[in-house]
């Protein structure tokens, strides 16, 4: 314990310290005033002119240098892809069977398109290009086709890829225990191997667009042996495929709508960038856009129109398809029937107002086949005469005006009944189309339910006077399916059981011409035909509104048939990048 006399001893012993420290902390500081900075101050004042421009000139040369840096870089060094890295794809739909050979709706064939390869893809301008395939040589009589193979292909399980999975692929499709949607395409087509790597198609008939059936993509014959062919439906394959692809299967959380896909590094076409694929499908539009918002998707299909504002992180894309919207008219029911009645219903539709109104940027149609399809003719496409003109065709139809503004005919109404989807933009066409049929007097009346209802309700038992649907034309003009009167039954998709001689012989030579020249004249006839018959009214071109991530690189916007294909070229993608000197000019 120290003592009184000892504290005091201490205290005395810090304030003398103190007070050396004050006087040294005082003279330094004047001697800094005066010896440094006053001094170098005045030398300042005296050269500042001088100090100042060579400080003005050494950030010239910074900055001089910084953009010679700059832009030297830019020119000799290139962004590249680099590997790695997880895609996460959105979109409404379920994830249960990713069998080529049955994969419908989108998720589905996502992840159809991932995993598999076919003989032949469509590249960025909607052209067919080999994909297993090597080589194509079609015979005089053009009924037999024969693919060389690549020898180069491999199975995600390391077995190569021959001529037998191709034959055993279609084969399945044929055999009705398989109960594959694609057995009306394949029927009565003989197909078999001539070796390990070539494949024989013996057509029953010549089929000018046979090689558009070649996209449908290949399973592996051993995955199935031992297997009855009834079986393959429900075979566990289905949610855990084997493919040749450029992705992998990896794992699959049904109750969380999630499939994950790994790169496969054997791919014949190159080794895609990414690393991962994760797909996530949404059980609605709502769920779709929460996660969107949240910034955790690489990329999301909005094929419902539920994301309604921009996001500064993605970069949205229209991607135009082969498809079209139509009106399709039920010829065959009153008052429908009335060739007058459909033309002037036709003839009073605003398509541009609708275009515009809905900012449906894909433009509108007004034939059946598509501008870019052989046989498509500028000058043959269905009038706009307008409400005036519609009125007196109905007029001198015999069409005439009530007291309450409805028309009608031998005491019959001339009413109408309207169904289509209930998303997307189809509730608002259906309004404008009403609302235009309403000032010619036809009672309109619109039914809006959801597309499973439709498909199974109305558009399988043609249960509706007009039906308002979009239709995938693809990549040739044969529309026969839609058409022919053949295909104007139960379950058909010839919609508006439309029937006529003349188109169905246009139809049936269209699609056995291989001539491009012969083919257009047929297509041009049946368009004639089609055009003064009215069985129809086709409205504006669609596309997939597709967002995806400003981080990502190599994705070609382009015309695409069906929505998968924007997947065609997936290997050249990238999340990650890198910088490459440039090769330079010799």
């Amino acid at each position: 314990m120290l003592s009184e006399y000892q504290k005091f001893q201490i205290r005395r012993w810090w304030r003398k310290r103190i007070r050396g420290l004050t006087k040294l902390w005082t003279f330094l500081k004047h001697f800094f005033i005066s010896q440094i900075y006053k001094p170098t101050l005045k030398n300042f004042r005296l050269v500042r002119r001088f100090t100042i421009s060579w400080i003005l000139l050494v950030a010239v040369m910074m900055i001089g240098l910084t953009t010679q840096f700059t832009q030297l870089n830019s020119a000799y060094k290139k962004i590249v892809a680099a590997d790695g890295g997880v895609y996460s794809e959105g979109v409404v739909g379920e994830l249960n069977n990713f069998n080529p050979i049955y994969a419908s709706g989108d998720a589905n064939q996502i992840a159809a398109r991932l995993m598999f390869s076919s003989l032949y893809k469509y590249d960025a301008k909607g052209n067919l290009k080999p994909d297993l395939a090597k080589d194509l040589h079609i015979s005089e009589d053009a009924m037999t086709y024969t693919v060389k193979l690549k020898d180069n292909i491999y199975w995600h399980d390391g077995r190569p890829l021959q001529a037998d999975d191709v034959v055993f692929t279609f084969r399945s499709i044929q055999n009705p225990q398989t109960r594959s949607p694609l057995l009306n395409t394949w029927r009565n087509i003989q197909v078999s191997a001539v070796g390990k790597y070539t494949v024989k198609f013996k057509l029953p008939n010549r089929f000018a667009p046979f090689q558009h059936s070649l996209v449908t993509g290949i399973i592996p014959e051993h995955a199935f042996e031992g297997m009855e062919l009834s079986d393959i439906r429900t075979a566990t394959f289905n949610q855990a495929p084997i493919g040749s692809g450029p992705f992998k299967f990896r794992g699959l959380d049904v109750d969380a709508g999630q499939l994950e896909l790994v790169r496969n590094p054997r791919y014949f076409a190159g080794p895609p960038h990414i690393s991962h694929f994760v797909l996530h499908a949404f059980a609605d539009g709502q769920n779709l856009k929460t996660e969107f918002d949240k910034d955790t998707l690489t990329g999301a299909i909005d094929s419902l129109g539920v994301i309604d504002k921009d996001n500064k992180n993605y970069e949205k894309f229209r991607l135009s398809l082969s498809n079209s919207v139509f009106a399709f008219f039920r010829n065959t029911k009153t008052p429908l029937n009335d060739v007058h009645v459909r033309r002037a219903l036709v003839s009073s539709i605003d398509r541009q107002k609708i275009i515009d109104d809905l900012e449906l940027n894909e433009g509108l149609s007004r034939s059946p086949i598509l501008a870019e399809h052989v046989g498509f003719q500028k000058s043959l496409t269905q009038d706009e005469i307008g409400i005036a003109k519609s009125t007196r065709i109905l007029d001198k139809a015999g069409w005439k005006k009530g007291k309450d503004g409805v028309r009608a005919k031998g005491g019959k109404r001339l009413t109408i009944n309207l169904v289509t989807q209930n998303n997307g933009e189809f509730p608002e066409v259906s309004k404008a189309l009403a609302e235009r049929w309403r000032q010619l007097g036809i009672e309109t009346n619109i039914s809006l339910v959801s597309l499973d209802d439709l498909r199974g309700s109305y558009i399988t038992t043609h249960n509706y006077d007009v039906l308002l649907f979009g239709v995938a034309i693809g990549a040739d003009p044969d529309v026969y399916a839609y058409w022919h009167s053949s295909q104007a039954i139960e379950g058909g998709f010839n919609f508006s059981e439309y029937k006529s001689k003349l188109a169905d012989e246009s139809l049936e030579a269209g699609r056995t011409r291989l001539d491009p020249a012969l083919r257009a004249a047929k297509y041009e006839a049946f368009t004639k035909q089609w055009l003064k018959d009215y069985p129809a009214a086709p409205l504006y071109r669609t596309s997939l509104n597709y967002y995806q991530s400003r981080s990502v690189i190599g994705f070609q916007p382009r015309r695409i048939i069906d929505p998968a294909d924007r997947f065609n070229d997936i290997e050249d993608w990238a999340i990650k990048t890198d910088r490459q000197l440039r090769t330079l000019p010799q």
